[in-house]
């Protein structure tokens, strides 16, 4: 793939979902609004924030996914993956639904989703990236491996599913399905790119394949329903084109071929008036207007103007009069009648935006949420502050004066109406409080963290879990500042007794400071409540004074004598950087293990750093540029 750099970058923020009309300033359905391009009128929003941040009205722990958030009244929607204790996404995705005034969870169905065959992963982690569609009653959602799950929305009942890839035949998408589902009249309509296919129709009932668009190669970009002509029409833009579709029959009613086909398509397309359609995109090769014409039944298409200079990959974009906003690296304002670029400046990198009347409400990617109204001439700013400590590449959600945003760690609710209805609020925020243990425990606050968190802890318990002082601990451990992690891990695990993942943290900050005896009597105690426990199980006999390993093959690694943990990893023990350690000796370290005859990668993790063997000269590449120690056994 060309541009892999860009590609993949675009990709992880994907532009996903889509649906139907509704009440604008009551309902957001469908991936970027009620008619597709992220606008609404004002339904009274603040003229500005105040001096620090607009009210809250909760926060949330939520997890890993791009999935923006949906929903009508009192009821929201949007998919992730649990974060494990150890900061790692699960296997399983989950669709929830949660209640808009106080972020509690009203239901939640979950299925196994492992990455398949012909996707690829990359630093963002495995999804979901596309949005839900509330429609009729119920909620379509689509995964990153192609699960497409039809839920009722208020018990979150199945009713029917789909696994794409293997009952629709469809293609795998390469960095994950990200393209939403929309609906038109009684139909479906979700992005299935195969050889049969390019998007497909299901009865909304009952699931019924109603019709196949012609063949086409997948992309990350949402469908878009626009009319012409008093005729409805899907704008599809796939891997090697843009088409128009029939929504009633899946015909191909016209299509334009790409500048560079096969490459990486995400922004949904925005249609203008006067047959004009903007799309943007890897393969579009920047920012290209398009001009329909001809009748609704013979329609011709042209190229007007192409800009590859405005680079719009990662994120989405909308429209103001004469001008669309948005950008990756900088954020462009485009004149879309002459596709000039009327300015450009940084400070809003791969942003998401939407705008409400004069309001243009932004995301950026590192977390800084922007009050600004955007004009031909310059960015004017009127409020901004960070809403998120790390990357942020959801687009935001408007629901009356309540903006709904997340990342890949919480969800959020903000009161933007010019009469604050958040002064009752129960709950503290979880956001701030992560906010405030993280500067502290940075700072070198440590107790000062550890007995801000036992407080909020004991006085409400239930709002912060046992993922939060686990990610701050992980930092620590990894920084080498083993007392503080070690307190960290120490007082999560008191808050949260017989959990078997916080003494499993426990336990392994003490066996890298060095303290493997601490270390065995916490996995001792683990393998007492979960005699299971894969770490425990495989760790603890190694840590046992009888737990000296004997085999065949004998790994050692001479010197380092100050180092606090050494371990092996290779393709003999899935390389799990754990699992396999080497004891103290006066010569260095060692470890003996029984292999099967064959030919083994291996690595020494010492204190955390991966390196060669020594003393082994014998070396080979993997096939992904990393050179691994090797050896036979006959």
């Amino acid at each position: 793939m060309k541009n892999t750099f860009f590609t993949q970058l675009a990709i992880f923020s994907i532009l996903c979902a889509t649906a139907l009309p509704a009440q604008k300033q009551n309902s957001w359905t469908q991936w970027g609004g009620p008619d597709q391009n992220f606008t609404v009128p004002d339904p009274g929003l603040a003229a500005s924030w105040p001096e620090d941040e607009p009210p809250e009205l909760w926060s949330r722990e939520l997890g890993f996914g791009n999935s923006a958030i949906v929903g009508a009244g009192d009821t929201i929607f949007t998919m992730y993956r649990k974060r494990s204790i150890e900061g790692q996404a699960g296997e399983n995705e989950r669709i929830i639904a949660l209640n808009a005034k106080n972020g509690h969870t009203i239901w939640e169905y979950q299925y196994a989703a492992p990455p398949i065959p012909g996707q690829d992963q990359y630093g963002g982690g495995i999804g979901p990236h596309a949005t839900p569609l509330y429609f009729h009653g119920r909620v379509y959602a689509v995964g990153y491996t192609g699960q497409f799950h039809c839920l009722d929305s208020r018990s979150g009942e199945l009713l029917w599913k789909y696994d794409l890839v293997n009952d629709l035949q469809v293609d795998p998408v390469q960095f994950g399905f990200s393209a939403s589902p929309i609906a038109y009249e009684d139909h479906i309509i979700i992005q299935a790119s195969g050889p049969e296919s390019g998007l497909m129709a299901l009865n909304a009932k009952t699931g019924a394949v109603v019709w196949k668009s012609p063949a086409a190669k997948f992309s990350y970009s949402t469908p878009l329903l626009i009319n012409y002509q008093t005729k409805t029409q899907i704008i599809f833009l796939h891997g090697d084109a843009v088409s128009g579709i029939s929504p009633a029959t899946g015909a191909q009613l016209w299509q334009f071929a790409l500048k560079e086909p096969g490459l990486t398509n995400v922004p949904t397309p925005i249609w203008m008036e006067d047959g004009k359609l903007l799309i943007a995109g890897q393969g579009v090769n920047g920012v290209e207007l398009l001009q329909m014409s001809g009748s609704a039944s013979s329609i011709q298409i042209e190229s007007v103007w192409r800009n590859n200079r405005a680079s719009l990959f990662f994120s989405n974009w909308v429209r103001i009069e004469d001008h669309v906003f948005g950008g990756e690296s900088f954020f462009n304002a485009i004149n879309w009648k002459s596709g000039k670029v009327s300015w450009k400046e940084r400070g809003f990198k791969d942003a998401n935006l939407l705008t409400a009347g004069d309001h243009a409400i932004i995301l950026s990617q590192d977390g800084e949420l922007t009050l600004a109204k955007l004009t031909s001439e310059k960015a004017e700013i009127i409020s901004r502050f960070t809403l998120f400590d790390g990357n942020a590449w959801t687009a935001p959600t408007l629901l009356g004066n309540t903006l709904f945003a997340r990342n890949r760690e919480l969800a959020v609710a903000l009161d933007l109406g010019k009469k604050s209805s958040a002064s009752g609020a129960q709950l503290p925020s979880y956001r701030k409080i992560k906010f405030e243990l993280k500067s502290l425990l940075e700072s070198g606050q440590t107790l000062d963290a550890l007995q801000r968190f036992t407080e909020t802890h004991v006085r409400y318990p239930g709002l912060i879990g046992e993922g939060m002082l686990a990610e701050f601990g992980a930092s620590l451990l990894s920084a080498g500042k083993y007392e503080d992690a070690i307190a960290v891990f120490k007082t999560n695990s008191d808050a949260f007794p017989g959990s078997p993942d916080a003494l499993a943290l426990l336990a392994r900050s003490y066996l890298i400071s060095g303290d493997p005896s601490t270390a065995a009597d916490i996995y001792q105690e683990l393998l007492q409540i979960n005699s299971e426990h894969p770490e425990a199980a495989q760790i603890y006999p190694q840590l046992r004074p009888e737990g000296e390993t004997t085999g065949n093959m004998e790994f050692k690694l001479n010197n380092y004598s100050s180092s606090r943990l050494v371990t092996v990893a290779g393709n003999f023990n899935g390389w799990n950087p754990m699992f396999t350690l080497l004891q103290k000796t006066d010569q260095g370290w060692r470890c003996t293990l029984n292999l099967e005859a064959g030919t083994y990668q291996y690595k020494f993790i010492v204190d955390g750093k991966w390196i060669l063997d020594p003393g082994n000269p014998s070396k080979q590449d993997d096939g992904n540029g990393n050179i691994n120690s090797i050896i036979v056994v006959p």
